[in-house]
């Protein structure tokens, strides 16, 4: 991913949000709708650096996890221990030789 057009997209949702709640008040579902988004992207600007390194099954084993919880939110209180586990008990690189 391009770091900067992230960066751009978390920006234009933010102002699009701000000025929705500005100028249609009454309605904040519509500005919540692009805050939300703006929120996510803006915190992927920032690990988009560390995201480079994780290992691809950990990426894998993450976007699955997001699918179970969006499908049963009440599977969040297994899946984060089983992300943390898989995590903690990854296979690291030896410098020995």
């Amino acid at each position: 991913m391009h770091r900067p057009t992230v960066g751009w997209i978390a920006i234009v949702l933010s102002l699009t949000a701000l000025a929705l709640r500005v100028w249609l008040p009454g309605d904040a579902s519509m500005a919540e709708a692009c805050l939300r988004p703006a929120i996510v992207m803006g915190l992927l600007w920032l690990a988009l650096p560390q995201l480079s390194e994780l290992p691809r099954w950990l990426t894998i084993a993450a976007v699955i996890a997001g699918l179970i919880v969006v499908w049963r939110p009440r599977a969040l209180l297994l899946v984060v221990p089983v992300l943390a586990a898989m995590w903690l008990l990854r296979p690291r690189r030896s410098n020995r030789h």
